[in-house]
């Protein structure tokens, strides 16, 4: 690194810097686009909950809350089982679309239960809810499959991946294209300097009507030269 020219140094920092940032971004896009598809989904499984639970508030013995699995049926989505089970964790029946019932075992519970899962290496959401009728106590359950989610997550990570690799080039051909405008001036500087080596006193610097660093030192060289 310190073999190198400052024209290469910049290059390599500046691309360096570029890649860093874009790296950055599509990474905290990448998080934040799964974590807002997992609240997505257990924002869409408590609402099935409780469509469920009201419409089993309208039986009124255990006869009736096993007698709703045809509604059930019906109000069951894609990739998603639906379980009612009673207090002994035995079932009263069970709905699934593309969610094996083996998965899941069927489990009573006295208070909520939300958390996720993966018994054969798809990713669950599971949310369990108990429940009371008439002095018939169960317990809700349903559960959501994440595969077509994850599939669209490694999807996204596969892109970034590419981009990320076109990133490198566009990183090095920006870095190269940095330097080169930020030493423009300088070897404007530069070239006459070795002219006034060759010939004299005689050639002067091409001042700019820009106000900065590079043009203080052109006029400084002026003067220098007027002097001598």
């Amino acid at each position: 690194m310190r073999s190198l020219n400052l024209k290469w140094k910049l290059t390599l920092w500046a691309a360096l810097l570029m890649l860093i940032l874009f790296l950055s971004y599509s990474l905290l896009q990448y998080f934040v686009i799964q974590s807002w598809v997992v609240t997505q989904e257990k924002q869409t499984i408590q609402k099935k909950m409780e469509e469920v639970l009201g419409y089993l508030k309208e039986s009124h013995t255990k006869e009736g809350v096993a007698g709703s699995e045809h509604y059930l049926d019906i109000l069951n989505e894609k990739e998603q089982l639906i379980r009612i089970g009673d207090k002994e964790s035995i079932p009263l029946f069970t709905i699934s679309d593309e969610v094996p019932k083996s998965w899941i075992l069927p489990k009573h519970v006295t208070k909520e239960e939300l958390y996720e899962t993966s018994p054969e290496g798809d990713r669950l959401i599971l949310f369990r809810k108990p429940f009371e009728i008439n002095g018939f106590k169960g317990t809700i359950e349903i559960v959501r499959n994440m595969e077509s989610f994850d599939s669209l997550i490694q999807q996204i990570f596969t892109i970034m991946i590419g981009t990320g690799m076109a990133a490198i080039v566009f990183s090095f051909v920006g870095g190269r294209f940095i330097p080169f405008q930020l030493l423009k001036p300088i070897h404007m500087i530069i070239r006459p300097m070795k002219k006034i080596k060759e010939n004299g006193l005689r050639e002067r610097v091409l001042v700019t009507s820009q106000h900065d660093e590079i043009t203080e030192l052109g006029v400084m060289f002026h003067e220098l030269m007027d002097n001598l």
